[in-house]
C-alpha cells in the first residue's frame, strides 16, 4: 500500500536534503546502518479522532499531541517559549517535531525573520513519524533547518552557523512535549550542548572585548614571523613517531619531580609550557620546544637565558614582545585570521589548526596527538591547588607566594584518589583532555604528574618509571629542526606579501563606503522622523545599508579592524536586534545603531591605519 503522507514528506526532503533523503531511503533496505531506536510511534484511534502517541520498549506510552482540545494544546506549549512575544530575529532550537503542530503555530503567527532548527535524536524514529504526520509544508518552510543525528551533519557544529553573540538574547532552546520522557538522555546532551555554545560563544566575546586592541596590536605586529613561519607538515614528516613527547606545565608537582627531566636531552622531545620555561632552564634543563599563545603574557616568564635559543609553538595573537624575544625557529599555528587564511585557501596552502582547551598545555598535547606521537608524557599538570599551591614554587606565579585558600574553589577526584581543591577554570581544561585523549587511541597518554585531579583516559605513572621504560633511544632532535623547511616557498611568500600590502588601499575604499552609508542612514532617520514613509526610497536606502554592512562583516581585511574595535562595540552588538513597539521606531532604532557601528569603524580604520601601513610596508624586507 502506497503510504501518500510518506512520499509528501520525502519529496520535500528531497527538494532541500539530498543528503538525509538518502539516508532515509538507505534505511528502507538497511536500517542496520543506523542507530537502532527502543522508541515507536502510532497512530491510536479514540472514536472521534487519531492521536499519535510514542511508547519505548516494555515501556509506557506518551501523547505527541492532545487528546482533547489539539487546536488549544500547542498555545498552552507554547507559552513556555513566549510565542507571543514580539522579539527581533529570534531563533528557536527544536528538540523533536512530534506531530508538528507546536511548530506550525510558531511558523504561523512569526514573520521572515524568524529561524528555527528542528533536531531528532534517531533517523529510524524520525522515519516512522515520516508515515504518520504530513510534514511537508515544515520542510519546506525556508525558516526552518532539519537535523537528524544519524546523518553527518554535526549538531554542535552547526550551532556556531546558526548563531552568534549577537543572538544569545533571543535563542530558545525547546524540548518537544513528552521527548523528554522518550528520549531522556539524548535530551540533557542536546541541552547541554546548547549551553555549551552559549557559554563558549560568551567567553570568546568577553575575551575579545577585553584582548581585542591587543589581538589587533599582536596580529599585525607578528606578521613577518608569520610570513616566515616554519613548516609544522615538514615537522609532522621528520619528527620519529616513537620518540616520546614530555609535555611540561608549571603545576606544584613540578618541584618534586624535576631532577627525573634531567639528562634526557636527546631522549625525549620536551616542550615546555611557557610559564615552565624559567623553572626548567634554572636546573639546565633546556626543552626543545615551548609553546606560548597569550595575547598579555607576563614578559617575566621570558628573562631566564637561553629562552632567546628555544624553538616556539604559536600563534599570530600571541604577544608580540615574546616573539621579539625569540631568535629560534617558530612555528605557527593557525589562527584562523580570515584575511591570512583568504589567502592560504585560494592557493590550496593548509596551515594547520589545533584542538585547544584553552590553556597551553592543552595546545602543546593537541600538536602532539596531530604530529602522531607514539607516547606522551604529562609533568606538572596539576591542575589543582596541590600542598595548597598553585603553581611550582620557581614559577614566576609561584614566587607571588598566593595562598590557594583565598580563590573561590571546587573540588575533583585527586591523581591519588579523594579530593582536591581545584578551580573552575582548571576543570575546563581537565575537561579537554578527558575528552581529547580518548581521540587518539594511537597514544598512549601518561599522567606522570603525581599530584593534582584525575584524569581519566590517561595512565597514572611516577615519571621515574616513565623515563625508565620509554625514554630509552637517542634521538638527534637538533639536526631534525635544522632540516626543517619553511611553511611558504620564496614565490608564495612574495605574493602573500603583495597580498597583506593591499590591506591598507582596501580598508581605505572601506571606510569611504561606510561613510557613505552613514550618510544613508541620516536620510532614513530624517524620512522616519518626517512622518511620509516613502517606501520607495526607504527600501533602496536599506538595500544600499545592508550591503555595506555584510561587506563589514564579511570581508577579510576587516578581521585587524574588528578586533581593534571589540571593546567599543560589545554593547551595541548586543542591542542590535532589541524589538521596537512600531515599524516607524524600529527603522529609526536600526538606523541609529547601524550609523554608529559605522562610525566606530571609520573612526577605528583611521586610528590603526599607521599601525598597519608600517608593519605591512615593512613586510618587503624579508626577501
Amino acid at each position: 500500500m502506497i503510504n501518500t503522507v510518506y512520499n509528501q514528506n520525502l519529496e520535500a526532503i528531497g527538494n532541500r536534503y539530498n543528503e538525509l533523503k538518502d539516508a532515509i531511503v538507505s534505511a528502507e533496505t538497511d536500517a542496520g546502518r543506523f542507530r537502532s531506536c527502543d522508541v515507536h510511534a502510532e497512530l491510536y484511534d479514540t472514536g472521534e479522532r487519531c492521536v499519535l502517541i510514542a511508547a519505548k520498549d516494555n515501556g509506557p506510552a506518551y501523547q505527541l499531541d492532545s487528546m482533547y482540545r489539539p487546536d488549544l494544546a500547542p498555545w498552552v506549549w507554547g507559552e513556555q517559549m513566549q510565542i507571543d512575544r514580539q522579539v527581533y530575529r529570534p531563533k528557536y532550537i527544536f528538540f523533536g517535531i512530534g506531530n508538528g503542530s507546536l511548530l506550525r503555530i510558531l511558523l504561523k503567527y512569526s514573520d521572515d525573520t524568524l529561524r528555527v532548527v528542528v533536531y531528532e535524536p534517531y533517523l529510524l524514529f524520525f522515519r516512522e513519524l515520516m508515515g504518520l504526520c504530513d510534514y511537508s509544508d515544515l520542510i519546506s518552510d525556508g525558516r526552518v533547518e532539519w537535523i537528524v543525528e544519524d546523518v553527518p551533519r554535526v549538531f554542535e557544529e552547526y550551532l556556531y552557523r546558526f548563531a552568534d553573540f549577537r543572538d544569545l538574547n533571543k535563542l530558545y532552546y525547546q524540548p518537544y512535549p513528552n521527548y523528554r520522557n522518550l528520549f531522556s538522555k539524548e535530551q540533557q546532551d542536546t541541552r547541554w550542548s546548547v549551553q555549551l555554545f552559549h557559554n563558549s560563544v560568551q567567553a570568546t566575546q568577553d575575551v575579545l572585548m577585553r584582548y581585542g586592541k591587543q589581538y589587533f596590536t599582536n596580529t599585525i605586529r607578528n606578521m613577518a614571523d608569520l610570513v616566515r613561519t616554519k613548516s609544522l607538515l615538514d615537522f609532522y614528516e621528520k619528527m620519529p613517531k616513537e620518540m616520546p613527547f614530555i609535555m611540561v606545565a608549571s603545576g606544584p608537582s613540578l618541584d618534586k619531580n624535576i631532577d627525573e627531566l634531567k639528562g634526557l636531552k636527546g631522549k625525549a622531545f620536551i616542550m615546555a609550557a611557557d610559564s615552565a620555561l624559567r623553572v626548567l632552564l634554572k636546573h639546565d634543563i633546556i626543552p626543545d620546544m615551548f609553546v606560548s599563545v597569550d595575547a598579555l603574557k607576563n614578559q617575566k616568564h621570558f628573562e631566564y637565558p637561553g629562552v632567546e635559543n628555544i624553538p616556539i609553538f604559536t600563534d599570530g595573537t600571541n604577544n608580540f614582545r615574546t616573539l621579539l624575544k625569540v631568535k629560534a625557529p617558530k612555528f605557527f599555528m593557525n589562527d584562523m585570521n580570515p584575511h591570512v587564511n583568504y589567502f592560504l585557501t585560494k592557493r590550496e596552502i593548509l596551515l594547520p589548526s589545533f584542538s585547544s582547551g584553552g590553556s597551553v598545555a592543552n595546545d602543546g598535547y593537541a600538536l602532539a596527538a596531530a604530529m602522531g606521537f607514539q607516547t606522551i608524557i604529562l609533568v606538572g599538570q596539576d591542575l589543582a591547588y596541590t600542598d595548597n599551591k598553585t603553581h611550582s614554587q620557581e614559577s614566576v606565579r609561584g614566587e607571588w607566594k598566593m595562598d590557594a585558600n583565598e580563590f573561590i574553589h571546587d573540588e575533583a577526584e585527586g591523581y591519588y584518589g579523594g579530593k582536591v581543591k581545584t578551580s573552575h577554570e582548571f576543570q575546563l581544561y581537565q575537561k579537554w583532555f578527558e575528552e581529547e585523549i580518548p581521540k587518539h587511541p594511537e597514544c598512549h597518554t601518561i599522567n606522570a604528574t603525581e599530584g593534582g585531579v584525575l584524569i581519566r583516559g590517561a595512565e597514572n605513572m611516577p615519571l621515574a618509571d616513565a623515563v625508565a621504560r620509554y625514554c630509552t633511544k637517542e634521538y638527534d632532535i637538533a639536526g631534525i629542526f635544522d632540516s626543517i623547511g619553511d611553511a611558504f616557498d620564496d614565490e608564495t611568500k612574495r605574493d602573500l606579501i603583495a597580498y597583506l600590502q593591499k590591506a591598507p588601499e582596501e580598508l581605505r575604499e572601506l571606510q569611504r563606503k561606510a561613510k557613505n552609508a552613514i550618510r544613508d542612514y541620516d536620510k532614513m532617520i530624517e524620512i522616519a522622523y518626517s512622518g511620509k514613509l516613502k517606501q520607495g526610497e526607504l527600501k533602496r536606502l536599506l538595500t544600499k545599508t545592508a550591503e555595506v554592512s555584510r561587506l563589514m562583516e564579511k570581508e577579510p581585511v576587516m578581521f585587524y579592524i574588528q578586533n581593534a574595535m571589540q571593546e567599543t562595540t560589545h554593547d551595541q552588538l548586543q542591542q542590535v536586534y532589541a524589538a521596537q513597539e512600531t515599524a516607524r521606531d524600529e527603522l529609526i532604532y536600526t538606523a541609529k545603531i547601524g550609523k554608529e557601528y559605522l562610525e566606530v569603524v571609520a573612526r577605528t580604520i583611521d586610528q590603526c591605519m599607521p599601525e598597519i601601513e608600517q608593519y605591512m610596508g615593512q613586510l618587503s624586507e624579508i626577501l
